[in-house]
């Protein structure tokens, strides 16, 4: 899948006003696909992965766990860790701000959240 039906499907969000996107595919995407994705609030679902999770519904006739929305996806080179959070030591989850003035950037926000409200810049 080329970058040019995810930018559409970007520029669809920006019109409709959406906070999120999921975008699946039986194939796989190009590179440029993936890093137009990255650190937009779009999940790109490749062929491997729907396979799985079609498997996963047939196998148990529901689906087990809900699918973490495109603002917890965390993006990321491999062998890259997630940053632990200052304030508490638990895990930080990549996150796309929805308001106020830093709407539609990333930043890490703490995996307890509503308990621990720490975040830090995603740079």
């Amino acid at each position: 899948m080329g970058v040019a039906l995810v930018r559409e499907l970007f520029g669809a969000m920006t019109a409709e006003q959406a906070d999120e996107a999921l975008f699946a595919s039986s194939g796989e995407y190009t590179p440029d696909a993936r890093a137009f994705a990255n650190g937009k609030p779009i999940r790109l679902i490749d062929g491997i992965e729907l396979a799985e999770l079609i498997s996963a519904v047939q196998a148990t006739g529901s689906v087990s766990e809900r699918a973490p929305s495109a603002s917890q996806v965390n993006v990321r080179a491999s062998g890259d860790e997630d940053p632990a959070c200052p304030r508490c030591g638990s895990a930080m989850i990549r996150r796309i701000a929805r308001s106020g003035s830093t709407a539609g950037q990333a930043f890490w926000g703490c995996s307890t959240f509503p308990v621990c409200r720490a975040t830090r810049p995603a740079n």
